[in-house]
């Protein structure tokens, strides 16, 4: 996708950044295209005062997204 906007759009561009990110997503959705989520999970030991830590899920971005 390509959009080219001018000047006066700034003042609302991350409205717009979110808008145009719902409508990828959305004809994704209706194409039946999957969007891969890459995800890596961390264990940490549990610490002298917890039983059990809970897992750290943080999203990983592919170089160039």
């Amino acid at each position: 996708m390509h959009v080219d906007l001018d000047g006066s759009s700034t003042i609302d561009y991350r409205a717009q950044t979110r808008q145009l990110s719902r409508f990828c997503v959305d004809i994704c959705n209706e194409q039946g295209w999957g969007i891969p989520f890459t995800q890596l999970t961390l264990h940490r030991a549990p610490e002298e005062s917890a039983a059990s830590a809970e897992p750290i899920v943080a999203d990983i971005l592919a170089p160039g997204d």
